[in-house]
């Protein structure tokens, strides 16, 4: 199978809330959520519940059930598989003779500011952990992931993980990495789940302003609009309030129309009053 189909096992769908539950009958139990901070301030994105069927060589990936709240200073409240983050793989296969199941996985950033950077430019990376380890619902062994690219710790101490060192703009896709499991010709079927882990600049929102500059002449106009987002980019219908950083070049008016003063630059702010990341716009008035 080149793709990971959108199809959720009944019993792979996990609570991901604080108190412990029992993830199905034959499955493990989920641990608890604790309020802990991720490494380097990294914040989870999405929490994805897979399942894999052996002998057809396929992998099928769904959303698991989002927290109830939100946990601690670091954490977002999570969404799923295609709805903040996409999950794809290739060459899923099981190579009976190795007794090893593989597929080349990458992932798609599906929010509106950039996953793996806490600025912009800075490189940290996209993790994608285990928070459940595999295990096996259909057949009998003992399944281990082979090829993490280490261990952290996220939801728990001593996960095992893959990174992405990718900054990954809104619609962009990392490069694949290979993920492997020693699996026993005895298993039919295994799960797990994963959680994607990622800096982001504004982990609080941020008010998006366009333009983001503009060139007017004297007396001339420009209108600037402003969105209040949250962290995944959502419009929260919230107001802004307008300032100019030098009147004497622009001022701009309660309902962001900009007008020329003098030749120069001025910045011109919208904020929210919120946690949320002003926004600017840089303004040119030409002489």
């Amino acid at each position: 199978m080149d793709r990971w189909r959108r199809v959720l096992r009944p019993c792979i769908g996990i609570f991901v809330v604080s108190a412990s539950v029992a993830a199905c009958a034959d499955g493990p139990t989920e641990a608890a959520f604790q309020e802990t901070d991720l490494p380097d301030g990294q914040r989870i994105v999405a929490a994805i519940a897979c399942a894999a069927d052996v002998m057809e060589g396929s992998l099928a990936c769904e959303s698991a059930r989002p927290p109830a709240a939100r946990f601690g200073p670091q954490f977002l409240i999570v969404g799923g598989q295609g709805e903040f983050v996409l999950l794809s793989s290739s060459g899923v296969a099981y190579q009976d003779n190795k007794q090893i199941f593989k597929a080349d996985v990458n992932v798609k950033n599906l929010i509106l500011q950039p996953l793996g950077t806490p600025d912009g430019t800075t490189a940290t990376g996209v993790n994608v952990f285990f928070h459940l380890p595999a295990y096996v619902t259909s057949g009998d062994g003992t399944i281990t992931l082979t090829n993490p690219t280490g261990t952290g710790d996220f939801t728990e101490t001593g996960q095992e993980y893959f990174g992405y060192n990718d900054i990954l703009g809104y619609g962009m896709t990392s490069s694949d990495k290979k993920w492997e499991w020693s699996v026993p010709t005895t298993v039919n079927t295994f799960a797990f789940q994963v959680y994607v882990a990622a800096d982001v600049p504004y982990p609080d929102g941020w008010v998006d302003v366009t333009p983001a500059a503009a060139t007017i002449a004297v007396d001339g106009t420009q209108s600037l609009s402003a969105v209040v987002r949250d962290v995944v980019g959502t419009d929260t219908g919230g107001s802004v309030t307008w300032s100019s950083s030098d009147e004497l070049i622009a001022t701009v008016g309660m309902d962001g129309t900009v007008t020329g003063v003098g030749p120069g630059v001025a910045t011109i702010t919208a904020s929210s009053g919120g946690p949320e990341a002003d926004g600017t716009a840089a303004i040119t008035v030409s002489g």
